[in-house]
């Protein structure tokens, strides 16, 4: 059911100009009861639901100016450069790998090239912010851009509506981020940036199995555990971007020798030229059996590029926050980054109810965009 947030925008990033401008036509206009029944309709249509549940949103949109989105850049930056410090300094300096406490095997995953430069290729910072506007960040998710689908469905399910279509003719510069496309795209780069080993993808027959000029690509996960709605979505703007593209889970990866000397990492489909990683890997550690070892294998042979490889686990240790206040670390912090880093000690695990969260995301190291939700519902973001 949908539900308007009583809250006001986020202050630290919004337009208070364009939301109270809005607040005066959506008082003017009197009933929207049809503008929200549209709007649900659109949404019982895309992929922005989670599983059977429709996706739970307000129709109390974000206006982000030009200062805000300076902001965002700018918070994005610094945060992404603390991560990338802190992942090369885990696979370059043992002092500092030690802090995390791993084991020697764990140590050795994390540590393995992913054949490009880009540390962390998807992030999601998730900050909350509570009474007075005070951030508080509150987890760092690189897995997976999760989330993103229904971001945009939501932004662009208001934005058909009568009374947004008003406010945007007198607006006319009014635009959206497309959270979706960017990552789809971002994939892409990857793969485009991978140094594999030395064969392209584009030969039929026995080696590789979809004809000429055909990238094949396996976004890999816990098939009980994974959004399938937002997987065919993805699967959609890949397929539209002619890559073979489908869904893996894990337990069904495999290494196959396709020719005397040549190994390729497969799936139920067939041979996989990129996997993006779509579960965390404690899970995949977790589940373990033949899946992890073909991923192990097709990550230390290079015979597959892994978007987010193995490298990003450090950050889902329990050591990380204290690893990165450790004064060794704080040496090779500037100024802002080390702020930031004080901001980390404080980390909470999760966000308080009641809280704007704001989700922040970042491509192979720039920023692409954000969502919003007031007390668990998404709201509509747009660029002024």
């Amino acid at each position: 059911m949908t539900e308007n947030a009583t809250r006001n925008p986020i202050a630290s990033l919004a337009s208070e100009a364009f939301a109270h401008e809005y607040a005066r036509l959506l008082q003017d206009s009197g009933d929207v009861s049809r503008d929200l029944a549209r709007a649900e309709n659109y949404l019982a249509s895309t992929r922005a639901g989670l599983g059977d549940e429709p996706v739970a949103w307000s129709s109390e949109p974000v206006f982000v100016d030009g200062n805000g989105l300076e902001r965002l850049e700018t918070f994005s930056n610094i945060a992404y450069s603390v991560l990338d410090k802190a992942l090369r300094a885990f696979r370059n300096n043992t002092d500092f790998r030690a802090l995390f406490g791993m084991d020697a095997a764990t140590e050795r995953l994390c540590c393995l090239d992913t054949g490009y430069e880009c540390q962390a290729p998807i992030v999601r910072f998730d900050i909350a912010f509570g009474d007075g506007g005070a951030a508080q960040l509150f987890n760092v998710a690189t897995a997976a851009a999760r989330g993103v689908v229904g971001a945009d469905e939501v932004t662009r399910a208001w934005r058909r509506s009568s009374i947004f279509t008003e406010f945007e003719r007198r607006h006319q510069t009014l635009s959206a981020f497309d959270l979706t496309e960017a990552c789809v795209d971002s994939v892409l780069d990857v793969y485009r940036a991978w140094a594999g080993p030395g064969f392209p993808d584009t030969n039929p027959g026995d080696d590789y199995t979809y004809g000429d000029e055909t990238m094949s690509l396996s976004i890999v996960g816990d098939r009980a555990n994974t959004d399938m709605n937002e997987i065919e979505r993805f699967i959609t703007l890949f397929r539209d971007r002619g890559v073979h593209a489908r869904f893996a889970d894990v337990s069904e990866l495999s290494i196959r020798e396709v020719r005397p000397g040549r190994v390729r990492l497969v799936d139920g489909d067939g041979p996989i030229a990129c996997v993006w990683r779509r579960v965390d890997l404690w899970r995949i550690l977790e589940i373990g059996g033949a899946g992890l070892d073909a991923l192990v294998q097709a990550a230390e042979r290079n015979v597959a590029c892994l978007v987010g490889g193995m490298r990003t686990w450090p950050l889902a240790s329990s050591q990380f926050v204290s690893a990165l206040t450790s004064e060794a670390f704080s040496r090779e912090l500037s100024s802002s980054e080390l702020e930031l880093v004080r901001g980390f000690a404080s980390w909470d695990k999760e966000a308080k109810h009641g809280c704007d969260t704001l989700n922040v995301f970042v491509f192979n190291g720039h920023f692409a965009g954000i969502s919003v939700e007031t007390d668990g519902l998404r709201r509509p973001c747009y660029l002024v």
